[in-house]
């Protein structure tokens, strides 16, 4: 079965500021770590399963930090509570589908180098077959440890048809019709998501020198990190209608 686990294997650290919307949410115990992605002075977006846990909830969400052995760094942070957390409708902690939510915050984040939302992939068409996608994230490493510094990793997309196929063995209740139009996967050799790096962004590079992006996935779960195995993540522009909904409700 696939567990709702995802960390980056085969990343590299990353410069401070480069992925200056990066989040880490906090808990309230120490065990749980995801990662989000600012998307508006108040909102992060995230996984649902990051959101809806058993035995922890979210608290805060750290803003502004690369690498948390850099001491500056860390008494520089911008740390911001949480007022409300959404998740779809349709979304259930007993399945894989509709994964994604949003954090709002208690209060506005204060826009920086540092700290700068980023913008969403809004073409629900797929995306040209070699474009360079990212993911980023504090998550586990091949040491087996969660990063104290912010590591990403160059993924390649995988066609929903080639990545059922690669499944097919794993397809069970959080998984009843495999990989549908509303999940992304991604794969390269020596690279992966893992544990720790759920809700945190897949991106597209917009324009490198503004270390400018466009969110395309947020991971959503693995089967077994830094396998043959795609790793799972949820299609942004088909959820805009929840995003803006909750967001941008005025337009």
């Amino acid at each position: 079965m696939p567990s709702s686990i995802n960390h980056i294997i085969g990343g590299k650290d990353v410069a401070f500021a480069e992925y200056p919307h990066m989040a880490k949410i906090v808990y309230d115990v120490e065990d749980m770590v995801c990662g989000g992605t600012l998307i508006d002075k108040r909102f992060v977006l995230t996984a649902a399963h990051c959101i809806i846990t058993r035995d922890t909830e979210p608290i805060k969400v750290i803003l502004g930090v690369t690498d948390f052995n850099d001491t500056e760094q860390w008494e520089g942070r911008l740390e911001i509570d949480i007022k409300a957390t959404y998740v779809p409708q349709n979304y259930s902690s007993f399945s894989h589908y509709f994964d994604i939510g949003l954090i709002e915050l208690a209060s506005d984040a204060d826009f920086s180098v540092k700290v700068y939302p980023t913008c969403l992939h809004t073409d629900p068409t797929d995306l040209p077959e070699n474009t360079e996608i990212i993911v980023t994230g504090w998550g586990r490493t091949e040491s087996n440890s969660l990063s104290k510094h912010l590591k990403a990793a160059k993924m390649n997309l995988i066609p929903l048809p080639e990545c059922n196929a690669k499944l097919e063995y794993y397809v069970g209740r959080r998984l009843r019709h495999g990989i549908d139009e509303t999940q992304l996967c991604a794969l390269a050799p020596g690279k992966d998501a893992c544990w720790g790096d759920s809700g945190g962004p897949l991106q597209i590079i917009k324009d490198k020198a503004y270390n400018n992006y466009r969110v395309v996935g947020v991971v959503s779960f693995g089967v077994d990190c830094g396998k043959n195995v795609p790793g799972i993540y949820m299609r942004v522009p088909k959820f805009l209608d929840f995003i803006e909904r909750i967001v941008w409700p005025e337009g």
